[in-house]
């Protein structure tokens, strides 16, 4: 009686054992498939990081050769307008007009010039403000851009996250499932309760590795948007330099070839 009794013990615990065995073979197997999602999200987030900080970088150097580019025809327009006042003087002496038709010439010559100082100061105007505007834009771009690409690894993170929560909550109510007629409820509970615990602690540390990854995914775009920032208004500012020196002196230019036609009468 004894005996068939200790038998019996022995084979509910040899059962026990086994089916507790099974219960954490289950958690490490849900674990596996968590780590699975989790690795899965890691890598397209990584992959969707690396296109956005590649079109950031890409539309930031787009813009800038672009403003660098303006500035520099600006540039261009606003000394050839000293050149071609230089130019019309240099014809109207190898002409060899007399003194009065030269002094007349040289009159009309000097509004002209005046003229001139006048429509550089507005190009330059209107180039500084086209420059601006360009900056502007492709600020709005790259943050319309950066919005997008946040947005979706947000929504990537959410969509994962929600998977993996799922997952574990299916794999806890599973696992607390036991075989009452062979163990009492207290035991059951028990064991159930600790397998479960394991799925959700599992779910915890996969949501808080793709939280994390989210995170640093972010702090990398922003970064990459704000350096691309900086970058387009230190452009504008130099271009807004040049042109402005440029235009001062197309103006002073101007000033000096008229003053010096007008000295030799």
């Amino acid at each position: 009686m004894v005996s068939e009794y200790l038998k019996h013990s022995r084979s509910l615990e040899e059962l026990d054992a086994l089916i507790e065995h099974d219960r954490r073979a289950a958690a490490l197997i849900a674990r596996a498939l968590l780590d699975k999602d989790v690795i899965q999200f890691l890598a397209h987030i990584d992959k969707v990081s690396e296109i956005s900080l590649a079109r950031i970088v890409s539309e930031s150097e787009i813009s800038v050769v672009r403003i660098m580019a303006n500035a520099e025809i600006a540039a261009a327009r606003l000394a050839a307008q000293t050149d071609q006042i230089q130019l019309e003087i240099d014809k109207l002496n190898s002409s060899q007009p007399n003194e009065e038709a030269l002094e007349i010439a040289v009159a009309m010559i000097a509004e002209s010039s005046r003229r001139h100082s006048q429509d550089v100061a507005e190009e330059a105007k209107q180039a500084i403000d086209q420059i601006e505007k360009d900056s502007a834009e492709a600020i709005d771009r790259l943050n319309k851009f950066t919005k997008e690409s946040i947005a979706e690894i947000q929504k990537l993170k959410e969509q994962s996250t929600k998977n993996v929560d799922a997952m574990a909550v299916d794999a806890s109510i599973k696992l607390k499932k036991s075989k009452l007629g062979i163990r009492t409820a207290e035991q059951a509970v028990w064991e159930s309760e600790d397998a479960s615990d394991l799925i959700l602690s599992y779910a915890e540390e996969a949501s808080q590795k793709m939280q994390s990854k989210f995170n640093w995914a972010t702090d990398r775009i922003q970064t990459a948007t704000e350096v691309a920032h900086n970058r387009i208004r230190a452009t504008c500012k130099e271009s807004t330099k040049r042109i402005e020196a440029t235009r001062d002196r197309a103006i002073e230019n101007l000033k000096n070839v008229i003053e010096a036609a007008l000295s030799k009468f």
